[in-house]
């Protein structure tokens, strides 16, 4: 989509190869907002949550001890989060 937005396609040139390139930290985690999980993937909020405790770093068994649920149920929702984003 991103290549159709060249310039050059305007004047009938070729269409040319994009690469984006994007600079941050690398001792600063991006963890993405549970919000935008459950408007792009269907998440509910409690998937969203796991989600983005496990983009943080944490463990299924850290994410069922903070929660206070059975790591069984924390499985579920990751099972979950994998089929609606189809990972």
């Amino acid at each position: 989509g991103l290549a159709d937005d060249v310039s050059g396609l305007e004047s009938g040139g070729a269409r040319e190869p994009l690469a984006l390139i994007i600079l941050r930290p690398l001792n600063r985690k991006v963890v993405p907002q549970a919000d935008m999980l459950c408007e792009m993937f269907s998440f509910s909020r409690a998937e969203a949550e796991v989600a983005v405790a496990l983009t943080g770093g944490a463990s299924a068994e850290d994410v069922a001890r903070g929660r206070g649920v059975s790591l069984m149920t924390v499985r579920s929702q990751i099972r979950s989060i994998l089929g609606k984003s189809e990972a």
